[in-house]
């Protein structure tokens, strides 16, 4: 077992005051990996993945929505509701041209614009 304590404060090693503006005696305590930003690395970002996974949830959202609304024949709301499916999609294609891993929402969503536009257009004949 392996007990790791945070000592906040200004005492630097051994009991000694901290030097003001000294860098962190360890990546530990800086939060990064400098042998991975010495040869290039970025610090692990996991931002992408969390919007893209909202982003999804916001479009399977939508496309439930969508089909909702063009089953009671509310076609302005189906319309609307396309062109936000269609915005999410749009976004989820640009985390995908950073990310490759994204790749495969990409092909999803924009074939759920695609099909949300025909849908709109043939059940309300727009």
């Amino acid at each position: 077992m392996v007990v790791v304590l945070w000592v906040s404060g200004s005492l630097g090693c051994g009991g000694a005051p901290a030097r003001e503006g000294a860098a962190p005696a360890s990546a530990w305590e800086s939060g990064g990996d400098e042998e991975a930003e010495a040869q290039g690395a970025q610090p692990m970002v996991v931002g992408w993945e969390a919007e893209l996974s909202e982003l999804v949830d916001r479009l399977e959202s939508e496309t439930v929505h969508h089909a909702t609304a063009l089953h009671a024949g509310r076609c302005d709301d189906g319309e609307e509701l396309a062109e936000r499916i269609c915005g999410l999609a749009e976004r989820i294609c640009e985390i995908a041209e950073s990310h490759a891993a994204a790749q495969p929402r990409c092909d999803d969503a924009e074939t759920r614009c695609a099909s949300a536009r025909e849908r709109v257009a043939d059940e309300c004949n727009r």
